[in-house]
């Protein structure tokens, strides 16, 4: 049986007991053959070892590096739901605060027309108008024709055409017949539009902004101006059968 020798690596097909070049023995040569073969499978054990131990490390550090990560955006998301709770809460105290001042102002607004203040069912606000025109031109020409009158009385006397106290034909003929006076017109009333506002004005009950809210005018809407306020701020309209308080800046005059 042919056999490779492990000294000079010869094929011997002849030599069952020793090498035909070298004269290595074949039970030596097939010993260290034995022991290099078993060398190499150690070898490659340990390489094969080593590999698993290298893959390992990575996927620990991978697996580390994703807890790292999941550890990180749970903290990250426990932080944003600690905000937003405290977001929320903090917007709940707002609004109770503002529920409980407009709570208050309500109540206060309620009292106060119970005694005296604010408006009541059927209110028309007394509007003290100012002196028309008519009015004027009419007194002027009433004293026109009084003074007339007296100079007429008076030439009269002193001609001794007629008594003034006991009057006469003559004095009765010559009386001249005034022309009628005019008509005072009413003044036009006062109109404006809801302006310089996005959506719509309030109108309150009370000429401040915490009174009691009366409706919401929108934007365009066509209101009377009933009277003036003396801060030269407010004034109150008369719209849909509605005596309120609004702010002059929210009205645009035809």
């Amino acid at each position: 049986m042919a056999w490779i020798c492990e000294d000079c690596n010869t094929n011997n097909e002849d030599s069952d007991l020793e090498c035909c070049v070298c004269g290595s023995s074949k039970a030596s040569s097939v010993e260290r053959a034995a022991k290099r073969a078993a060398e190499e499978e150690k070898k490659l054990r340990a390489e094969r070892e080593a590999a698993e131990r290298e893959r390992a490390a990575r996927e620990a550090a991978e697996r580390e590096k994703k807890t790292r990560e999941a550890k990180a955006r749970a903290e990250k998301e426990r932080e944003e739901k600690k905000r937003a709770e405290e977001a929320r809460k903090t917007a709940e105290k707002e609004r109770a605060a503002r529920d409980a001042e407009a709570l208050r102002a309500a109540r206060e607004a309620k009292a106060r027309a119970k005694t005296s203040g604010g408006f009541k069912p059927g209110y028309k606000p007394k509007v003290e108008k100012p002196k028309k025109a008519g009015k004027v031109l009419l007194a002027l020409l009433l004293i026109g024709l009084a003074s007339f009158g007296v100079v007429m009385i008076v030439r009269a006397v002193s001609d001794g055409s007629a008594n003034p106290l006991h009057g006469s034909a003559n004095y009765g003929t010559q009386k001249s017949t005034p022309s009628p006076a005019p008509t005072p017109t009413e003044e036009p009333h006062q109109y404006a539009y809801i302006a310089n506002v996005d959506s719509g004005a309030l109108v309150f009950k009370e000429p401040r902004r915490s009174s009691e809210t009366i409706t919401k005018i929108r934007k365009g809407e066509r209101v009377e101006i009933v009277e003036y306020e003396p801060d030269g701020e407010w004034c109150v309209i008369h719209y849909n059968d509605i005596y309120a308080y609004i702010q002059l800046r929210y009205l645009e005059l035809e």
